[in-house]
């Protein structure tokens, strides 16, 4: 049988991987975003390894800086090659050999310097190329992280804990593009015993008082909860189906959620919580802090991630259904430029490497000394910036701890979202629901509950279309 072309599992991650080489605006800004602000949150990562992605950031700009300080060498003997003969002929009759002396040194320094952006420039497409053209592993073709900012990033890609920041429009703005336009919540359905259709024993008299009316069992949330995570893990129609469940937090009051600080109220809140933790927010939720059954389905290599979240509150014998569902888009255009721009063998990367060194020449040099320049004024603004954070909350002045953005929604694009993508997005979530209604059913029938309220729900539920809102999210890094 002919194989059909399928998409690498990872071609969202090689993308954004290759992409931080061919744009170092990007790769600074990634860096930013994962490692430069340790108070902040990290959005969720939806459909992408962030170790990987920051592992090639940091090699990237690893090259670039020494690139900088290579040319800045240059520069130094660029001046000694001026300064030098001109010094030594001084008041002689032997200046326009000197000349001549200066002209041969500074071509001679000239070379080097193309020499040295052009090796900087060959790592960096080579490595954008080897993710691109190669079956090479994102994490293993990279120099790896530090152990304790490996730790950091790995533990946060496998959290409990979403903590977004109050300004956003919903809890699941980390997740993507919020569809149907709304949060579907459905009415409180009554929890009432399953009807029978066996006769009543007529009362004979004298014979003592009727039977009490039975009794429902008291559901408890948690065991609701637990229940259609197992389910849905078990049968949901989805293949690759992630079932999690999430403590969603609000930014400005994760300071109030004990357990969310192992290392302290001066470092980021934790990714992955306690069990007790995240079960407060099924039974006792608070007015910030709510825990829901996540489902997510990553599709076409992780440019396109269907997530499904469900909430269930119970109250005074009556549950509410709360469904809300994400689509994270496709990459945009310019964070996927890179495969665009590179040639398809290896001794055409050598020259696009020679060609394009020779025209960024004059912008390296002039990098070469205003690089470490604004590499140092930047740092300092940070430290300064991150010193007065850190007095404000030794002084009880919390921040708002949630993440200001996520990778995925930065350099996502719903306006990509075509009939293909749409269409599997669809698919994916009627099989969510529809699995998840016949669990709930199947759940009220073993406990002795009336379904009939409930089918009456699913039936409005399963027949509303998914619709996209396709609102082009703008791709800008996130605010300092």
């Amino acid at each position: 049988m002919t194989e059909l072309p399928v998409a690498p599992l990872d071609a969202a991650t090689r993308t954004l991987c290759a992409q931080v080489y061919w744009d170092p605006g990007f790769a600074r800004e990634a860096e930013e975003l994962l490692v430069g602000d340790g108070f902040s949150a990290i959005g969720p990562a939806v459909g992408l390894s962030l170790p990987a992605i920051l592992q090639h950031a940091r090699h990237s700009l690893r090259i670039r800086r020494r690139r900088d300080w290579a040319l800045l060498g240059c520069w130094l003997l660029a001046a000694f090659c001026i300064a030098g003969p001109l010094l030594v002929t001084r008041g002689t009759k032997d200046f326009p050999p000197a000349v001549f002396g200066v002209a041969c040194g500074l071509g001679s320094v000239g070379a080097l310097a193309w020499t040295l952006t052009t090796v900087a420039r060959w790592l960096r497409v080579y490595s954008a190329f080897a993710l691109l053209r190669t079956s090479a592993s994102p994490v293993v073709s990279a120099p790896p992280l530090p152990p304790d900012v490996h730790g950091e990033i790995v533990a946060d890609q496998g959290s409990n804990v979403v903590c977004y920041a109050a300004g956003s429009a919903t809890p699941f703005d980390g997740f993507g593009e919020v569809v149907d336009g709304r949060v579907n919540v459905g009415l409180p359905l009554a929890m009432v015993p399953m009807r029978t259709d066996k006769p009543e024993k007529p009362e004979q008299p004298g014979k003592g008082t009727p039977p009490p009316p039975p009794r429902i069992r008291r559901i408890d949330a948690t065991d609701l909860h637990i229940f259609l995570r197992n389910e849905m893990m078990r049968d949901s129609g989805v293949q690759g189906l992630e079932v999690t469940s999430n403590l969603f937090v609000r930014g400005d009051a994760a300071n109030g959620v004990k357990g969310l600080w192992p290392g302290g109220r001066q470092t980021r809140p934790s990714r992955q919580a306690h069990a007790l933790i995240y079960s407060a927010g099924i039974n006792d939720p608070g007015d910030r802090a709510q825990t829901y059954l996540t489902f997510q389905a990553v599709r076409h290599g992780g440019m396109l991630a269907v997530t499904l979240h469900v909430r269930i509150r119970e109250q005074h014998e009556r549950m509410s259904l709360e469904i809300a569902s994400t689509v994270a888009a496709p990459l945009a255009g310019k964070y996927t430029t890179a495969g665009g721009g590179l040639p398809r063998s290896t001794s055409g990367l050598r020259a696009h490497a020679r060609w394009y060194a020779l025209m960024e020449l004059p912008a390296a040099l002039t990098e070469a000394w205003t690089g470490p320049l604004l590499r140092f004024v930047g740092r300092r603004l940070e430290l300064r910036a991150t010193m007065t954070t850190a007095r404000g909350i030794r002084a009880g002045r919390m921040p708002d701890r949630g993440a200001r953005t996520s990778l995925r929604c930065w350099t996502m694009d719903p306006a990509k979202i075509l009939y293909q993508e749409e269409a599997d997005a669809k698919d994916i979530l009627q099989r969510l629901r529809k699995a998840l209604f016949d669990h709930l059913v199947r759940y009220f029938e073993l406990n002795g509950l009336a379904a009939d309220e409930l089918l009456r729900v699913r039936d409005n539920v399963l027949v509303a279309d998914v619709t996209f809102s396709r609102g082009v999210i703008p791709a800008t890094p996130p605010s300092r």
